[in-house]
């Protein structure tokens, strides 16, 4: 998937808020850019860190990134947060 960005997002007061309901149901909210996706990993940038989000059967329900908004089900193992593009690289090698 090609890089999702919204410009005007990275210099406004973003909030970011992540709700996470039996592990199913995913709404983050402060989102700037989708960096990638798949059915087992999201790879986000937030205003001033990245975000990967792994897991299984990942399906996106909406994604605005004008609004910064994303929502998904799927089973979520684990949150990182922080410079993930090791991270990124070590799982699709």
């Amino acid at each position: 998937m090609e890089k999702i960005t919204n410009q005007e997002n990275k210099s406004n007061n973003i909030q970011e808020n992540l709700i996470l309901n039996n592990r199913k149901n995913l709404k983050l909210e402060g989102i700037v850019e989708v960096l990638a996706t798949s059915d087992s990993i999201l790879n986000l940038k937030l205003k001033d860190t990245n975000l990967v989000i792994s897991g299984e059967n990942i399906n996106i329900l909406k994604l605005d990134v004008n609004l910064g908004i994303l929502e998904a089900e799927g089973k979520f193992d684990a949150f990182k947060f922080g410079k993930s593009a090791n991270l990124f690289k070590r799982i699709f090698k």
